[in-house]
């Protein structure tokens, strides 16, 4: 198992073990970190995509290199990356999923252009989506970060939050305003409601538990 900081669980993808510890890191209830530094990635096998995108806690990727393939498809099934320079993910259509995931993170048109390019995926375009962001620090302290912003989400929000961008696409508005008022409902009768607002109120940051 990758090294755990604060409660995240550090899986680095260019790593031969990558596969077994990233299987561990998703057995447990916590935020996972997925890294790489580019190159070639160690080990064999395919990243559970599903099991990523269903994670109860908030699943974040590092990346400060070249990433191919196991490693390119397990970055693109993240909440979100911290991107550092030198960064880019390099993307073949195997039917792994990586045409649904880059067209959910880009758009149509975004998740186009990279295709066109041949399935590079650099900094800018990735930042312009707004689903990655851009970090100017070292790896470890790319790590850390990724880190410490996992924890401050609730994890009973997050558990809601999935659903929805799952399963809002292409339905109507009516049912998918539905689907969010009885989200929102769910949300503020949990348990992490309390601590957010007062967390909120006395400006720091929330300490959400984590089952």
């Amino acid at each position: 198992m990758g090294e755990t900081r604060d409660l995240a669980s550090v899986v680095n993808l260019d790593a031969g073990t990558w596969a077994r510890d990233l299987a561990s890191a998703l057995a447990g209830p916590g935020a996972v970190v997925m890294t790489s530094g580019g190159g070639s990635p160690g080990g064999s096998g395919t990243p559970p995509i599903l099991s990523l995108l269903s994670h109860p806690a908030p699943v974040l990727g590092v990346l400060s290199g070249a990433a191919v393939g196991p490693a390119a498809l397990g970055l693109l099934a993240c909440d979100g990356i911290l991107w550092l320079r030198g960064g880019a993910l390099l993307l073949e259509p195997r039917g792994e999923g990586e045409v649904t995931l880059l067209a959910r993170r880009m758009g149509e048109a975004g998740a186009a252009r990279v295709w066109f390019s041949g399935g590079r995926l650099g900094r800018r375009e990735a930042l312009r989506s707004g689903w990655a962001r851009a970090f100017s620090g070292t790896m470890r302290e790319a790590v850390a970060e990724a880190a410490r912003f996992a924890s401050g989400l609730s994890p009973g929000a997050l558990a809601l939050l999935r659903p929805l961008l799952n399963h809002q696409e292409g339905l109507g508005r009516g049912p998918s305003e539905a689907l969010e008022r009885a989200s929102f409902a769910l949300a503020f009768a949990g348990r992490d409601r309390e601590e957010g607002i007062r967390a909120f109120l006395e400006k720091r940051t929330p300490g959400f538990e984590r089952s």
